[in-house]
């Protein structure tokens, strides 16, 4: 009598009620390319590469982002960055976006076009930080509401996608997983590869829309950010 009570404490489901099931669980609504997106998202916006610092809590800016453009930039690379801020200013819904100032006393980003050497000077402790073989660096703050309040951006070379990689950053991404990276710059599909490509691709653009926007809450683990995530996959406001 005692084994047939216990037996009594399982349950086993049947075909219909999977079905009932079923269009209660989003995650069963989701391709399998929606699933790998979250992933994606997931791996990129908490900073889990093994080349980044790891967060289990989520970051972005709410405040307007005012780059500064320093150096010596030539005038078709800042062209260039011009465009790629316009693109990116596209994909912030938040109520942030970017613009650019001229002054450093103006700007919360500072970026700084030249050799490593010309920032010994200016950013000791970056230079301190960085070897030769450094094509570029970031760095950014946050306040205690997770907000990114203020950034620093080196780049050696006049590569958009170099200097678009390290605005990832600044922005609150991390590295990409290497099944996304090529060993050459032409076989890498997400400017958060440690090879950026020039491209600007429609997954970096997706990560973007979603981490800014209104919906998606900050300073979250990500568990309390993926049923959101979810449900703007599902409604169509990030289409794949």
């Amino acid at each position: 009598m005692i084994f047939f009570g216990l037996m009594l404490l399982f349950s086993c489901t049947t075909d219909e009620q999977i079905e009932k099931l079923e269009p209660d669980n989003p995650k069963s609504l989701l391709s399998q390319e929606q699933l790998d997106f979250i992933e994606t998202y997931h791996y990129i916006t908490y900073n889990l590469s093994p080349t980044s610092f790891g967060s289990s809590l989520n970051e972005r800016w709410s405040d307007r982002i005012r780059i500064y453009i320093d150096g010596f930039p030539y005038d078709t690379y800042r062209e260039n960055i011009i465009d790629r801020i316009d693109e990116i200013n596209q994909l912030m819904t938040n109520g942030s976006g970017i613009i650019f100032v001229d002054s450093v006393e103006e700007a919360n980003v500072h970026l700084y076009y030249g050799s490593r050497e010309d920032i010994e000077s200016i950013w000791p402790d970056i230079f301190n930080l960085i070897t030769s073989s450094y094509q570029g660096y970031s760095t950014y703050l946050t306040n205690s509401e997770f907000h990114i309040t203020s950034g620093r951006i080196w780049v050696k070379y006049s590569e958009i996608g170099l200097f678009t990689h390290e605005l990832g950053h600044v922005l609150g991404l991390g590295h990409a997983d290497d099944s996304l990276c090529g060993d050459k710059i032409e076989d890498s599909m997400s400017m958060m590869c440690s090879k950026a490509p020039n491209n600007f691709y429609e997954l970096d653009k997706n990560i973007l829309r979603v981490l800014y926007n209104p919906r998606i809450p900050v300073g979250k683990p990500f568990e309390e950010v993926r049923p959101v995530l979810e449900e703007m996959l599902l409604d169509g406001t990030i289409q794949l």
